[in-house]
């Protein structure tokens, strides 16, 4: 019969063992601790009011078209109306608001500009601040961004707002539909003042439409809107102002394109509008072939 080996040399039993290292235990890739670090983490980030002194820019700096001023400035008299209660009408009137348009178009700064007009403090958010991978954890965060604006009579905006407020005939599974239908009753619950801004108002379900009663559209700027928005950023890149004239028929860019392009022709060092002129037709180029403008960043004023 035949004899097991590692029995009478223990010995290098343990050796063949100890070849392999010891013995460890998996890996906790993400504890109980962790996941409530990062709900403090994300509660910390909804604290982040900004006041409206910390607002350096007021509307009428905004390069915006006539309708899109036009538009805002009747969302704040409805606000304003309706804080004094002047009208009985406006009693029951959402005073939410969606601006939708290309990204870099200027509705953040816009919503900012409002804050800053209303002398009340801002918070600024996005979907993706509020979307979470755990079950439920996005319905707080919902709930936790409305009460806090509640609780600081702050206005809310909510960038990107299509990822939260996009159709239920998708949804696939129970907590999109719950995700949604809290989102919704946030907003009929809110007190506030609520801006949500999208470059896909497309996507918006349908009962989402309905509780914006104000619809403002940033559209691409054209002619002399265009053109001093070039004047101002050539003046910022220290080109010569008087290449504005006429660059808006050059093509379609948002405001952050145009940005983007003076920056460039600053690092450049170019010399001709004809050099200028080159560097607009690429930008224009890659903003085609991916099939939208190129946004800005976030507290550019133009």
């Amino acid at each position: 019969m035949g004899t097991d080996k590692s029995k009478k040399n223990p010995s290098k039993r343990k050796a063949s063992r100890s070849a392999w290292g010891p013995k460890k235990r998996p890996r906790v890739l993400f504890s109980s601790k962790d996941f409530f670090k990062d709900l403090d983490e994300s509660d910390k980030q909804l604290d982040l009011f900004l006041k409206p002194e910390d607002i350096p820019f007021l509307l009428d700096q905004l390069k915006l078209s006539k309708e899109t001023g036009s538009q805002i400035e009747i969302f704040l008299e409805a606000i304003r109306r309706k804080e004094s209660n002047e009208a009985e009408i406006l009693k029951n009137t959402a005073l939410s608001a969606v601006f939708y348009g290309p990204s870099g178009t200027g509705k953040t700064s816009a919503a900012k500009a409002i804050a800053r007009a209303l002398q009340k403090k801002i918070l600024v958010t996005t979907a993706g601040d509020l979307l979470s991978c755990w079950v439920g954890d996005t319905e707080g965060k919902i709930r936790s961004c409305f009460q806090r604006a509640q609780k600081e009579n702050a206005v809310l905006f909510i960038d990107e707002a299509e990822g939260l407020l996009g159709s239920r005939e998708g949804a696939q599974r129970r907590w999109e539909l719950t995700q949604v239908n809290e989102f919704l009753r946030q907003i009929e619950e809110f007190k506030g003042i609520l801006i949500a801004a999208t470059n896909h108002p497309s996507l918006f379900d349908s009962a989402f439409k309905r509780r914006f009663p104000f619809k403002v559209e940033f559209d691409l700027p054209t002619g002399e809107i265009a053109s001093e928005i070039w004047a101002t950023f050539l003046d910022q890149a220290c080109l010569p102002t008087h290449w504005a004239h006429g660059l808006g028929c050059e093509g379609k860019l948002s405001p952050g394109d145009i940005k983007n392009v003076a920056t460039k022709a600053f690092l450049k060092k170019v010399s001709s509008l004809d050099e200028l002129k080159g560097l607009i037709k690429e930008e224009v180029g890659f903003a085609r072939a991916s099939g939208r403008t190129i946004g800005f960043a976030p507290h550019t004023q133009y």
